[in-house]
């Protein structure tokens, strides 16, 4: 069966995760990517 799709919209980058928003950001995504397919949109 295929994943299904999510889209993250986010204020920052999270690359590179230097801490805060960024680190919060990467492991949220993370976690999705082993459920979901993602696409990230920064703003």
């Amino acid at each position: 069966m295929e994943k299904s799709k999510i889209l993250i919209l986010t204020p920052r980058f999270p690359y590179p995760v230097v801490g805060g928003d960024r680190l919060r950001i990467y492991r949220i995504c993370k976690e999705l990517s082993k459920y979901y397919t993602l696409d990230l949109l920064s703003l």
